[in-house]
C-alpha cells in the first residue's frame, strides 16, 4: 500500500470518527434539552424533582454509552489500518529476501567462485535493501542465508541451490 492509499484510509477514518462525534452531539443536545425544559417548567414538586434527576441520569448513561461506542469504532478503525500495514511490511520484506536470494544465484552462475562479503553484502534500490548474509558451499548444492527488511518487518530466508540443475531445492524461512 502506498502513502496516497494510506492517506485516504486515514482520511475516511477521520472522516467517520468525525460523523460519530456529530451524531453523538445531536443526540446528546437534544436529550439534555428535553431534560432542562422539564426541569425548568415542571412545577416545584417533589416528585416532578424526582423525574428531573431521573432524567439527567438516564441522560448521562445514554451519553456514556454513545461516546464509548464513538471511541470503540475510532480505534477499531485505526487498529485495522495498522494491521494492515504491518502485513504489507512483512509482505515487502518477504520479496525484498527473496530478491536478494535470486541475485545471489545469479552471481554464482556468473562467478562459481564468488562469495559474499565478510559482513554480508547489502544490497540496495532506492528505501529498498536487502542482505545476503552468508553462503555455504556442499557440492553440488550451496546454501545461502538473505535478510529482508522493510519497515521495521524482517525476513529471514534460507535457499539451498543446485550449481548443476540451476534449480532451488528448497527455500525456507527462518525465525528472527
Amino acid at each position: 500500500m502506498n502513502n496516497v492509499e494510506l492517506t485516504q484510509s486515514t482520511h475516511l477514518i477521520v472522516a467517520s470518527l468525525r460523523a460519530s462525534l456529530v451524531i453523538f452531539k445531536i443526540c446528546l443536545g437534544t436529550v439534555l434539552t428535553r431534560a432542562l425544559i422539564c426541569i425548568r417548567f415542571c412545577k416545584f414538586k417533589k416528585k416532578n424533582y424526582k423525574k428531573g434527576y431521573v432524567a439527567l441520569i438516564a441522560i448521562l448513561i445514554i451519553s456514556f454509552m454513545l461516546l464509548s461506542i464513538t471511541i470503540t469504532t475510532g480505534f477499531e478503525g485505526f487498529w485495522s489500518l495498522s494491521n494492515f500495514s504491518n502485513r504489507e511490511s512483512k509482505e515487502i520484506s518477504l520479496n525484498l529476501a527473496e530478491s536478494c536470494l535470486d541475485q545471489a544465484i545469479v552471481n554464482i552462475i556468473q562467478s562459481p567462485s564468488w562469495r559474499p562479503k565478510a559482513g554480508g553484502e547489502i544490497l540496495s534500490r532506492g528505501e529498498y535493501f536487502c542482505t545476503i548474509r552468508s553462503l555455504e558451499r556442499n557440492s553440488p548444492d550451496v546454501t545461502i542465508e538473505t535478510i529482508g527488511e522493510f519497515n521495521k518487518s524482517f525476513t529471514i530466508l534460507s535457499g539451498e541451490f543446485n550449481e548443476e540443475t540451476l534449480e532451488i531445492v528448497s527455500l525456507e524461512e527462518l525465525n528472527n
